[in-house]
This record gives C-alpha cells, structure tokens and sequence, in this order.
C-alpha cells in the first residue's frame, strides 16, 4: 500500500516513473484515463513563490501560450491543473525522447538527417514568430522526437517556460535573462540585453552546429566570449575543422548566416527555411516534405477547454494497492531509463508523497 493524492477531477493518473527532473519541474509519465494512452505530466510546486512572481506568471503563461500554439512541430497540450501549492501541465508523450538522447544514442547524425531536424525546428520557429512569440530556450534537451523507430522523428518544440510576446518583431521588445548559456547570442550578455524573435535564429544555429559535431561537447563551451563577428567567425572554424566527418559547405554557410553577431544580419525563421541548404538538391528535398506530411498526418489539432488552468481545491491523501504491473521503458518506445521519484509539496499544511498513482 502507499499513500496516493486523490484530486477532484479523475482525468489522468500519474504514477512515480520520472521522466526529467530539472530546477522547475518534474515530469511524470502518466496515463489519460478516457484513452488509455500515456501521456507526460510536468508537476511545478509553486508554494515557494509569491502569488505576484515573475515565476509563477511564467509556468501559467507556458500553459497558457501551449493552448493556442497548435502546429505539428509544437508540443501539444491536453490540460492543466492548479491547486494552492502545485500546477500540473499535461501533454502529449514523445515516445522518441529528447535531441540530446538521440545524440547520446547515436553519437552521430548524417548531413540529411540533421537537414530534416533542423527543417522542422524551422517550421516551429516561423509559427511561433507569427504570433509575436520568442522560445528563447531552442537547445537539444527542449526538441522532442515523436513516434517512430528511428531518425527523423516528428520534431516538436517544447519547453516554453522561458519564452516572451513580442508586441511586434521589432528590436527591444524583450529584455529578460533568460534561456541556457551559449544558445543565448552576444545582444544578451550586453549592458542593454534588448532582443527580440532573432534569439531563436541563434539558437537554431548553435542547435545546427551541435548536431553536425555529434555527441562530443562543443568546444569552449563554458569559457567563449564573442564580443564582434572575427570572435565568430574564429569560433566557428575551430569548431568545423575539429568535426570528425566533412560538412557541406553549403552547411557552414547556413551555420554562420545564423550566427551573425548583428542580429539585424539574421535572417528570419521563414528565410532561413528557405535556405539552398534545407532546399537543395530536389531530390533530397522531396524526401524532407514526405517525412514533414507523414508527420503532419499523426497530429490532431488540440482541443483544450477553457480556462487553460484549471482550479481546484486542496488535495486529499488516499491509500491504493500496489497490484499492477509497471510500463517498461523500451528504446523503440522511448521511454528507456526512467526512474521511480517521488514529488513532495505541501497541501493543506500536511506533506503529501506521489506513490504509485496519482489521480488528476
């Protein structure tokens, strides 16, 4: 027996397997009760910060933002749950896991391969831009793959707990310290760290340079300063001459089109698309919108109610049996290397443990 939080609503169940355990969050696989299906249940303990913190205004705002960006190569969100001390995001599963386990487990992707990624990473970025919306966290751990046995995957961008709205898709718009070192470009390590939607071309450009180089670590990756173009482009060379396998040339332009230190000399998501790279030959390219519309053909667009979060009251604690068996967490199913966690938070002054199932 372990003790097991009963909520009002039984639309899901979350047991204790841990799929990702970062500073914001940790996520669940859980399971949607109507269908059967798995799902992933990202948990925020929320007691720790004030009702009027930046915080707390972004994880509503991530729930709020993935309820009206609906496109096949965006995360989809099923609903979302807030008591006093906790929010719970559910969405979709992707059963191919993260980038950066794609990298770990094949240590090295081809040319074509990467094309296909970047291409759809690419079609997120144009949709999201459309909206007056900046990611502003683009990196390997935040691109999920979707169901299917090998590379490429559907690409879905997800993780948008660091993201801004952009009035219009002019410079200054967004000041914020957010994202992860080194997908962050130079405007933001300024003493003025206005940016604006450019911020995910960067991005895109070192996620480019990353998967090119494979698993191994980017180099300088914690020490690199680039305070002009020449830093760039000095960069840039060191990293392409140390890549085990030859790069295109079309590749490194596209890389270093990306990385221009004037964002003003980025192109934009839609341009960068249209990139000879990710176009050429027509061949290969043919091979790219196959692979786009079998994945568009898996998506449903979403339909989330209204509020996007919805409320409800404390938490009562009861007690269930442990007599079902556990999902295993294949490699073809993607959910290789899970681990049993537990979540803690506070409900009701009286601490509560996820055991086994949790009903949402």
């Amino acid at each position: 027996m372990k003790s097991a939080v009963i909520l009002p609503s039984s639309s899901y169940i979350i047991t204790d397997q841990t799929i990702g355990d970062g500073g914001h969050a940790v996520v669940f696989l859980a399971i949607e009760v109507a269908t059967g299906q798995h799902v992933v249940c990202k948990v925020h303990d929320v007691s720790r910060y004030a009702p009027t913190s930046k915080k707390l205004q972004r994880i509503r705002q991530e729930a709020a933002l993935l309820s009206i960006l609906d496109h096949p190569n965006i995360l989809p969100i099923k609903a979302a749950f807030e008591t006093p001390q906790t929010i719970y995001v559910i969405t979709d599963l992707a059963m191919g896991g993260d980038l950066f386990s794609t990298l770990l487990r094949y240590n090295q992707l081809d040319e074509l391969q990467i094309r296909a990624i970047v291409r759809q990473v690419l079609r997120a970025a144009a949709y999201i831009h459309s909206k007056g919306v900046a990611h502003r966290d683009i990196k390997p751990e935040n691109i999920l793959c979707g169901i299917t046995p090998s590379v490429p995957y559907r690409i879905m961008l997800s993780d948008f707990g660091d993201s801004g709205i952009s009035a219009d898709s002019g410079p200054g718009r967004l000041k914020s310290a957010v994202g992860t070192k080194f997908y962050r470009p130079p405007e933001c390590y300024g003493p003025d760290p206005s940016h604006d939607l450019s911020v995910d071309i960067w991005a895109i450009g070192m996620l480019t340079l990353q998967l090119l180089l494979g698993y191994e670590e980017l180099p300088g990756l914690d020490t690199v300063v680039f305070r002009n173009q020449a830093d760039i482009d000095a960069y840039l060379d060191l990293a392409f001459a140390d890549m085990c396998s030859p790069v295109s040339d079309d590749a490194t332009n596209f890389v270093r089109g990306c990385l221009a230190f004037d964002s003003v000399q980025r192109p934009t998501a839609r341009q960068a698309f249209r990139h000879r790279w990710l176009q050429e030959p027509e061949s290969d390219r043919k091979v790219f919108e196959r692979i786009e519309e079998d994945g568009k053909a898996s998506w449903r667009p979403q339909r989330v109610k209204f509020p996007v979060i919805e409320k409800i009251g404390p938490v009562s604690v009861g007690m269930n049996q442990e007599t079902e068996e556990r999902t295993p967490w294949t490699e073809q199913g993607g959910l290789q290397g899970t681990t049993s966690g537990h979540f803690t938070a506070q409900h009701q002054h009286s601490e509560f443990m996820l055991g086994d199932r949790l009903r949402l």
